[in-house]
């Protein structure tokens, strides 16, 4: 007796049918898929974390180096009316070191927080430092709850403008007893 043979079906005498083997492919080539997704995903994940841990080692720099230099902004103590100059996106504030004709300026450009020094009757900075890059950045004058000028106060966004800005605010070496005129 002749036997039929049907189509998919056709076994050899120690294989597997035709179908086995395609479920068998299918199988692998799903798993394949898999740990490619994974090792991609993995890689972004680490691209991600580098770049945030980047970003942190840069605002922690800055915020030491901020402290320490806005922290030798020291009022004298006879001084009537200071005057702070607050354009835009740059802060001018005298007394730096308790001198009267050194300025210390803090600005935002060019994604870099720009700070250094200056005398009253010149343009140059002396001792610059940058920071950054950052995506942008805000510098605004920081009070208390009486409006005294207490400080200068940096929101940061390190990555970019959709995560969370971080917000510095650097104390004044000594507080003025009185209302700071800012123009």
């Amino acid at each position: 007796m002749q036997r039929r043979k049907r189509c998919g079906f056709i076994r050899n005498e120690n294989g597997f049918t035709y179908i086995e083997m395609m479920v068998a492919l299918i199988i692998v080539s799903l798993v394949g898929v898999i740990i490619w997704q994974g090792i991609a995903n993995a890689g972004k994940l680490l691209d991600k974390i580098t770049v945030h841990s980047s970003s942190t080692v840069k605002l922690m720099q800055m915020e030491e180096s901020m402290r320490r230099l806005i922290g030798k902004v020291r009022y004298p103590f006879w001084v009537n009316e200071l005057e702070i100059v607050d354009r835009d996106d740059e802060i001018t504030i005298p007394y730096y070191e308790g001198k009267s004709n050194t300025l210390l300026v803090v600005k935002y450009e060019d994604e870099h927080v720009i700070i250094g020094t200056r005398y009253r009757d010149t343009e140059q900075m002396d001792d610059v430092k940058y920071f950054g890059p950052f995506s942008d950045a805000t510098i605004e004058l920081a009070r208390n709850e009486d409006e005294v000028v207490i400080g200068v106060s940096f929101i940061m966004y390190a990555v970019k403008k959709s995560s969370d800005p971080v917000k510095i605010t650097a104390r004044f070496g000594s507080n003025p007893c009185w209302i700071v005129k800012t123009s």
